[in-house]
């Protein structure tokens, strides 16, 4: 075949290629957990897992040996960072500066709505004439502002009970080597450039090792790991494969034409599934690229077959390619967006490939002038004693799997490309700073209005504060803490000391009501201030965010109080069962609980597709018999396959599942095509056919079982093992006793 006629073939396609890829390069590509949870998941969870990746706070470690240098850069990290227009603020020895000064904060008149004056008037003024006697006030205006400390015990309510001491002025967790910790607020939206940016500026600032953490950057770490990792492991593989291929057919011509079926099928599975979804998922991309892998076989098999035995392979090929269909097409099925986009993903970039080995029949492979081989027909063997071996081994298999069933791994980093390193240092920060946990809540339901929100919270505050003496947990917030119920602020104002009482309450005290003309004032106008709503607080406390602590749904309002460092989760479970509209949430069982229903969805699914495979057989091969015989190197290879991972202590996560399927994919092909040779042509010719594509699918497999990334291990070797068990089952199976 000509150059020419090669060129005339591929110019359309590449064209297309181009079209195609500037459209693929505009997808968006997001690392979404919640995708791969069905739909009718928890609405708690969905809420908070979108939330945390748009949580603003990052919390940074920096070590060092000496505690001063490590103030002091601390410190010109700071002051670099506030220098960035990504960066609302940081902290890093307090949550507030010094907030008792602040009486220009505009919430500081309503502070006698907003908190109890806790011990009567006259303790009050004799507490603050001995702290002003002593010298111990720091700020004697706030003093005479508020001598009841009303404002900085309501403040104090807004922010976590630290479990950090401050050294020079900022937090250092103490231990070899010492480290300090920064909290740093993000303006959003804040995507991969901005964190690029942020880490670049980390480094030039400090040459002190680093690990930034936090629930935004572990989403944004993870998506960043799986698009660096795909594009190094992809590399890898084609280096790999294009040189083994290069060495089986001597031809770069023939390497390039081989690699156009791949390529067409990568972009047409990211185009079907930003067309019909919007978005490519991240663990879409990265399944979906492995998956059709299997795409680069079909060109394989018809390159190296040669020029006059494409036609036998390639009734062969449609057999495993529409078997490929059904099995992954069971995956449409499912009501998780995320097994539905890797479906598209498979059956459009498959169907592709197909379409492009098809195309290109007349420039692929080899020159072949022997005699005109007998057209394809289905070639019935008969029932060999081989084939009985095998039935009874799969029932073997079969046995074992039924009475040890594989455990399901329900970890929520097995999702994604999560460093644990960043979890743990995400963790500690918390348990530190007094944070809540992610994960660890309260929801308190059926509240129609926020003013039924913020009633029905007050009413819980006598019982947990009972659970934090008991040790349940530690320390809890909910949206009544920042904001109490107008009912609540109207009891407030009625229960204010008039001016008369003040005065009784500076009898026998040097203080006079001329020192305290403005506490006097500012009591008198709170009596007459309208209640404060929701939108008011927003509008005076921008920073605080009441979406952290409420939760719209179509029926309910409904309030999330989170607890930090739970020690009793039975208790907690006990007092939400006693009260009506309340339920302890706990964000890590629930997942795992969406985990098990995931695993056991899509072990269903897998299983429907083979269902599927086996009545297609049957139709297309016009006998069960027939049909069996190819199954059964397939079915054992998974069965195997299973048993190898429940020997190694392997918890089966939806990626194995989804391996084993690739791998019925694949295996069947290889059983289907050694079925498939006509008695006129030798084994070890047909079986060179095979073992060319069999070799570079367990190398590209055998490639990302080193990966550093849960998800390409887990599959890379599954299918690696997988298929070549049944390469190995289907040769001995169809290897004739008379070589030819």
């Amino acid at each position: 075949m000509t150059a020419k006629m090669t060129m005339r073939i591929l110019s359309p396609w590449l064209v297309l290629a181009l079209l195609v890829g500037l459209l693929v390069n505009q997808a968006e590509i997001r690392h979404d957990l919640t995708q791969f949870f069905p739909d009718d998941s928890h609405q708690l969870i969905r809420h908070q897992l979108d939330k945390s990746l748009h949580n603003p706070w990052l919390i940074l470690f920096i070590e060092g040996e000496d505690s001063s240098q490590l103030a002091q850069l601390s410190q010109q990290l700071k002051t670099r960072l506030l220098q960035q227009t990504f960066i609302q603020q940081v902290k890093n020895g307090a949550f507030d500066e010094n907030p008792s000064h602040d009486t220009e904060h505009p919430l500081f008149a309503y502070r006698y709505l907003l908190s109890d004056i806790k011990q009567p008037i006259e303790t009050h003024m004799r507490d603050r004439w001995q702290e002003w006697r002593l010298g111990v006030v720091p700020d004697k205006t706030m003093l005479l502002a508020d001598p009841t400390y009303t404002w900085q015990r309501y403040l104090g309510r807004l922010r976590p009970p630290q479990n950090l001491d401050r050294t020079h002025g900022v937090w250092l967790l103490p231990g070899l080597p010492l480290r300090a910790l920064m909290l740093i607020e993000v303006r959003q939206p804040f995507g991969a450039q901005q964190a690029d940016q942020l880490q670049q500026m980390l480094r030039e600032a400090a040459p002190s090792p680093m690990t930034l953490t936090g629930p935004a950057w572990i989403a944004n770490a993870s998506q960043h790991v799986i698009e660096h990792i795909i594009q190094q492991t992809s590399l890898l593989i084609s280096l790999l494969v294009g040189g083994l291929l290069l060495w089986v057919f001597r031809s770069i011509r023939t390497l390039i034409l081989v690699f156009v079926p791949l390529l067409s099928a990568l972009m047409g599975g990211a185009l079907a599934v930003q067309w019909s979804f919007g978005e490519i998922q991240a663990l879409t991309l990265a399944l979906g690229s492995v998956l059709i892998g299997v795409a680069v076989d079909y060109p394989i098999h018809v390159a190296h077959a040669g020029g006059r035995r494409q036609h036998l392979i390639w009734r062969a090929l449609m057999i495993g390619w529409g078997s490929t269909l059904l099995g992954f097409g069971a995956l449409l099925l499912s009501d998780i967006e995320g097994l539905q986009q890797l479906a598209v993903f498979s059956l459009a970039g498959l169907s592709l490939a197909m379409l492009m080995t098809w195309f290109m029949l007349p420039v692929l492979g080899r020159r072949d002038n022997g005699p005109t081989l007998p057209s394809p027909q289905v070639i019935a063997r008969p029932w060999h004693i081989k084939d009985s071996v095998l039935a009874g081994l799969l029932g073997v298999c079969l046995a074992f799997v039924i009475i040890f069933p594989n455990q399901t791994d329900t970890r929520l980093f097995s999702l994604g490309a999560i460093p644990q390193s960043l979890i743990m240092a995400d963790q500690e920060a918390r348990q530190a700073l007094g944070m809540a946990e992610v994960g660890q809540y309260l929801w308190v339901a059926r509240n129609a209005s926020i003013e039924h929100l913020l009633q029905s919270e007050e009413a819980l505050v006598e019982s947990l504060d009972e659970l934090v003496a008991q040790g349940a947990f530690s320390h809890y917030q909910m949206l009544a803490d920042w904001l109490p119920s107008a009912a609540l602020q109207r009891v407030r104002q009625a229960k204010l000391p008039g001016e008369r009482i003040i005065h009784r309450a500076l009898t026998d005290l040097p203080l006079t009501p001329e020192h305290l003309q403005t506490f006097i004032n500012d009591i008198q106008q709170s009596r007459t201030l309208p209640a404060l709503s929701l939108s008011d607080y927003a509008a005076l406390m921008p920073e605080l965010s009441s979406d952290q602590l409420l939760l719209r749904t179509e029926q309910d309002i409904v309030g999330l109080i989170p607890l930090t460092q739970v020690q009793d989760a039975d208790s907690i479970r006990r007092f939400a069962d006693t009260h009506p509209h309340v339920a302890y949430i706990d964000q890590r069982q629930i997942v795992r609980e969406q985990f098990n229903q995931l695993s056991y969805q899509v072990i269903q699914l897998a299983a429907g597709g083979l269902i599927a495979i086996a009545i297609f057989l049957v139709i297309w091969l016009r006998s069960p018999i027939q049909a069996l015989k190819r199954l059964l190197p397939c079915l054992l290879s998974i069965g195997f396959t299973l048993i190898l991972l429940s020997m190694v202590g392997q918890a089966l996560s939806i990626f194995h599942i989804i391996a084993l399927l690739l791998v019925a994919a694949i295996s069947l092909d290889y059983s289907v095509l050694l079925h498939s040779r006509p008695d006129t042509i030798a084994v070890s010719a047909w079986l060179s056919v095979v073992a060319v594509a069999y070799l570079t699918s367990t190398l590209a497999f055998l490639t990302l079982g080193l990966s550093d990334l849960f998800i390409l291990n887990a599959l890379g070797l599954t299918v690696a093992v997988g298929i070549s068990l049944a390469f190995v089952l289907a040769y001995w199976q169809t290897k004739s006793s008379v070589a030819r």
